[in-house]
């Protein structure tokens, strides 16, 4: 069984997908870690007011999820992944120029935010639907493999993040700009040939 995670994950079209899909992915979770500290401890938001911060990032993952199901039925996956993974890239990158200069204050920093979660609902189903049918008789494993590497990589997301103290949102927003500029990359350097 080990021998076949082995050959599952060292597939270029397993890991061309899914990689992207990790550093992506681990901006959300950077983000479900730090924004509770940036939204009370450094904008002073009362803490019964956080969940007006936070609650139309919910209703966007459903939106876009919703929209890449209507997207993906009658067009290919891999143009809307890598338009959703070069989106985060740029969305990361100005989030992190918002919290830097502190344009906008916290009012400044949602819309990013907002949009760099909301377009993990097009990242995360379309690589591993790409990913899954490379694996037909292996599906099952593959798409516990995917599991492991979706939510481990964001465990260690979530800790990189925590080891910092919420001073300013620069470590939150210098992350998520880092991991989704890295998704991006690593999609442009390891894409599997179809994709190309």
């Amino acid at each position: 069984m080990l021998k076949d995670y082995w050959i599952i994950g060292r597939d270029r079209n397993f890991f061309g997908y899914i990689v992207p899909a990790i550093l992506s992915g681990a901006g959300l979770y950077v983000f479900l870690t730090g924004w509770p500290h940036v939204v009370i401890d450094v904008y002073h938001i009362a803490p019964q007011y956080f969940g007006f911060t936070f609650v139309l990032n919910g209703v966007g993952l459903i939106v876009f999820s919703q929209g890449t199901a209507r997207w993906l039925k009658y067009h290919p996956g891999q143009p809307l992944l890598m338009a959703a993974l070069a989106a985060n890239a740029l969305i990361g990158a100005m989030g992190l120029l918002f919290g830097m200069t502190d344009w906008g204050g916290i009012l400044g920093l949602i819309p990013w935010m907002f949009l760099y979660c909301s377009l993990m609902g097009s990242i995360n189903p379309t690589a591993s639907g790409l990913t899954m049918q490379h694996f037909g008789k292996s599906a099952g494993m593959a798409s516990a493999l995917i599991g492991i590497f979706l939510y481990g990589g964001g465990t260690i997301a979530s800790m990189a993040m925590g080891s910092f103290t919420a001073r300013t949102p620069i470590p939150m927003t210098a992350l998520i700009a880092g991991f989704g500029i890295t998704g991006f990359v690593m999609y442009l350097l390891f894409r599997p040939t179809e994709a190309r």
